[in-house]
């Protein structure tokens, strides 16, 4: 393995999330900026690093700190144009009908949403319990929840500190959900993948 030209962001912790782009040219990549304790936890930042010219983008603001926690991305993705990416902290909210959001990821068009939500936060849980985990497909209108009834892709338990990664192709038609096990969707089913090397994978490329 060799450091890509261009693939060192310099000032910014490890990165949490990563997703390429629908044709291959450019990745996206999640990172935190160093804490210092005086100034408390920073927003997540968002660099875009372009695989053929080596040119990095920054893409920070927007974001903001509530109630002394940092505001994180726990999951981006491309949407099927290659220009616009799509991240938790501030396209979504955890509502009554759809608590704890952990992933979301954009359909063809930007006509759909697809999340993994589940039944309870994890943050600050000790000896957490089992939970539900659903994955949900939402409807959109205009970049807004739309009229039509969402539609459950899969419904299954989960241990309660998952690291939980949904992939998908450029056409968000084909999910891969992956966390203690790997699989991909096919109509409410989670059909197994076998381990790599004893082990799941806990991220989906």
């Amino acid at each position: 393995m060799a450091v890509v030209r261009g693939g060192v962001f310099s000032g910014l912790l490890a990165a949490s999330s990563m997703a390429v782009s629908p044709d291959g040219s450019k990745v996206a990549v999640v990172a935190y900026p160093p804490l210092i304790p005086s100034q408390g936890a920073k927003p997540a930042e968002i660099g875009v690093l372009d695989l053929a010219t080596g040119t990095r983008t920054l893409w920070v603001g927007g974001l903001r700190n509530r109630d002394g926690l940092a505001a994180k991305i726990p999951g981006v993705s491309w949407f099927s144009d290659g220009r616009s990416l799509v991240f938790v902290s501030v396209l979504l909210a955890d509502s009554r009908r759809y608590p704890n959001i952990i992933q979301a990821r954009p359909g063809a068009g930007g006509k759909r949403l697809t999340v993994v939500v589940l039944s309870a936060p994890t943050v600050g849980l000790v000896n957490p319990e089992s939970l539900e985990l659903r994955v949900i497909q939402i409807p959109l209108a205009g970049g807004r929840l739309g009229g039509e009834r969402p539609r459950l892709l899969y419904h299954g338990a989960v241990d309660g500190n998952p690291d939980v990664s949904l992939g998908s192709d450029a056409s968000g038609r084909y999910l891969i959900l992956a966390w203690a096990r790997n699989g991909w969707i096919d109509h409410g089913r989670l059909r197994l993948l076998p381990p790599q090397g004893g082990a799941a994978f806990t991220g989906t490329w």
